[in-house]
C-alpha cells in the first residue's frame, strides 16, 4: 500500500523528496527489521 501512495506522490511532487523519503523509509527499515526477527525468531 505505501508503494502505491508514494508513487501517486511522485508523479505530483518533485522525484527529489520522494527519494529521500524512499531512503529514509528503506535505512529505517533495515535498521528495525533484523532486531524484530531476531527477538521473534
Amino acid at each position: 500500500m505505501l508503494a502505491r501512495e508514494a508513487r501517486l506522490t511522485t508523479g505530483r511532487r518533485t522525484v527529489g523528496p520522494a527519494l529521500r523519503l524512499t531512503i529514509a523509509v528503506v535505512t529505517v527499515l533495515l535498521v528495525v527489521v533484523p532486531p524484530v526477527l531476531v527477538l521473534t525468531s
